[in-house]
């Protein structure tokens, strides 16, 4: 019976799997056609990269909870659960930014102060440490039942609320002159590799420049000001345009971040409940300590298909 229920818990990622391709594809449907006029985010590689080595890991991690939990011989699989959260958060701790050390060449007092996205990285990647950390003292028993029932639900609640405020959109300021007293390495860029010279440039050219930047500047000031005082321009929110909300203007791409980070925090929410309920025996029904791991394939596939 467990191992018929523990199969049913796989078969349903297939399900939830094609939902949200489904809306993955309608959502990037529209972009497409963008994306071919316009350069691609040099970031976006790396971090669907990131996004899809953990969901691999966290795949790996739900089947084999399952696994442990159908047979006694694959009992000691338990161990290699927790093992995948510390090196994914070793990984997000390590390799996530490209522009904080050891990748780049900005120390941590810069993401702390200037840099939201890179500190959040750090912060998810403390959580999955502690998790992982937690995990192995429940399973060698060491830990009090106040903190074997409370310290995971805990921590991944605390995880999915931080990814609602989660943004991938905001500008690191790593090509701003302050960078260069939180540099690692005074002769390298942020990114850790040698500044490129910009050419000289003749006077006489630098000067007609100038002047076409400032009639250009003058032109877009203008019509600034059209924009503002026009009531028919409306933003997403329903704003007009010249309202207090018209820079809240969100991108087909950033749509598409949120919503994908919504299923992040609904699964996440899920895998922490019946967790809870599976560790505190609050229900006692056999499916509840099936139900969670299956959750945390499901987490790891929508991280495996996830695309900005």
């Amino acid at each position: 019976m467990h191992f018929c229920f523990s199969l049913l818990c796989s078969v349903l990622l297939f399900p939830v799997t094609s939902l949200h391709l489904a809306t993955a594809h309608a959502l990037n449907a529209p972009v497409e056609q963008e994306r071919s006029h316009s350069a691609q985010d040099p970031n976006q590689g790396p971090s669907e990269f990131n996004h899809h080595l953990l969901g691999y890991a966290l795949v790996g991690a739900g089947l084999v909870l399952l696994s442990s939990q159908v047979s006694e011989k694959f009992r000691s699989l338990r161990y290699v659960w927790p093992i995948l959260l510390i090196l994914g958060g070793m990984f997000l701790a390590t390799w996530s930014d490209s522009e904080i050390w050891p990748r780049g060449n900005l120390n941590w007092l810069w993401l702390l102060q200037h840099d939201r996205e890179a500190g959040q990285h750090k912060v998810f990647a403390i959580l999955l440490l502690l998790l992982g950390g937690v995990e192995c003292l429940r399973i060698r028993g060491k830990l009090h039942r106040v903190w074997r029932v409370w310290s995971f639900p805990l921590f991944a609640l605390l995880g999915s609320s931080i990814l609602l405020m989660h943004d991938h959109t905001g500008s690191s300021g790593t090509h701003s002159d302050e960078i260069k007293a939180y540099l690692v390495n005074p002769a390298l860029d942020a990114d850790g590799k040698m500044p490129t010279q910009e050419p000289t440039r003749d006077i006489s050219h630098a000067t007609h420049h100038s002047d076409a930047t400032h009639d250009h500047k003058s032109l877009a000031a203008i019509e600034r000001s059209s924009t503002v005082n026009d009531p028919t321009l409306i933003d997403l929110d329903g704003k007009s345009a010249g309202g207090v909300h018209s820079n809240h203007h969100m991108s087909e791409a950033m749509i598409r971040i949120e919503q994908q980070h919504l299923w992040f925090v609904v699964v996440g929410c899920t895998i922490a409940i019946f967790k809870f309920l599976a560790d505190s025996r609050f229900w006692k029904h056999w499916s509840v300590p099936y139900i969670w791991p299956a959750g945390v394939s499901v987490l790891g596939i929508l991280l495996v298909i996830y695309r900005e």
